[in-house]
């Protein structure tokens, strides 16, 4: 199956580093998986030199709403909300995938803050639309067992035809919403609001676990959901939950130890890579 994430050229220094380990480990537990890189930027950086150099698919793409993302007044409308044009233009480059893998017919989509932990098996994973893990029901208190109203889009496995029949409605989604969802999740606010509960399908949480769950042996895909490396390190340093929200501080509060041992892990990645 083909892997797809992407980043934007302004992302390329803070999250070199995850998409070095992404590639990594995915290299070691799921070398079935053919790694593709939407990229959108005007230039190479270090970052896309490296992964072509280690065998990765780079290729310069847009969100089909990439247009409208530093529209005036999508700004206009964004202001002083946080709305990031910027970073929108990474966030949303999961709407691109259906459109460049328009041969396929099933393709796993990660963001670039996963790390692979073990073996994935998505053998069985053909959903008619999506499917992906449930979102946390309370991010202060962030549980697997207890499962919110939509699914987190970190990690999704798309029907590439069946998503990209959906592709209009989500466009008018961002449209009523101002490209800026009222829980300031982006993509996955505007895919949550366009694909109601029904219309897909759920991932075991061992293919998205989030650190704030606590240590999982069994999990497959470890994703980087609010506090990144970065912030844990610096927690690590200095002791104090330094992340930049109170939401991500909730996160690092609920299982440090978790934390501590999935940036250990993520550390000796980074050294192999």
């Amino acid at each position: 199956m083909k892997w797809f994430f992407g980043f934007n050229q302004g992302a390329s220094k803070w999250f070199g580093d995850m998409v070095r380990v992404a590639v990594v480990t995915a290299e070691a537990h799921a070398p079935q998986l053919e790694p593709h890189c939407l990229y959108h930027g005007e230039a190479e950086t270090d970052v896309t030199a490296w992964l072509r150099a280690r065998g990765v698919a780079v290729q310069r793409a847009a969100a089909p709403v990439s247009h409208r993302l530093a529209a005036p007044d999508i700004l206009a409308r964004n202001a002083n909300t946080g709305y990031n044009a910027v970073a929108a233009q990474g966030f949303y480059l999961c709407l691109a995938v259906p459109g460049v893998a328009a041969d396929e017919q099933h393709v796993l989509f990660t963001d670039c803050d996963v790390m692979f932990t073990g073996p994935v098996d998505l053998a069985g994973v053909r959903p008619s639309l999506l499917a992906a893990a449930p979102e946390m029901d309370d991010v202060r208190r962030p549980a697997p067992s207890v499962s919110g109203r939509g699914f987190n889009s970190g990690v999704m496995v798309m029907n590439v035809a069946g998503m990209l029949a959906r592709i209009p409605s989500i466009e008018a989604v961002l449209e009523r919403d101002a490209y800026f969802p009222t829980n300031g999740a982006y993509d996955q606010g505007a895919l949550n609001s366009a694909i109601p509960a029904g219309d897909w399908e759920p991932l075991p949480h061992t293919l998205n676990w989030r650190p704030a769950f606590g240590i999982n042996p069994q999990a497959s895909i470890v994703h980087w959901h609010g506090p990144k490396p970065r912030h844990v390190e610096k927690t690590l340093a200095t002791g104090v939950t330094t992340a930049p929200d109170e939401v991500m501080r909730g996160l690092l509060d609920a299982a440090p130890n978790a934390y501590r041992h999935y940036f250990e892990v993520f550390q000796a990645a980074l050294r192999g890579a």
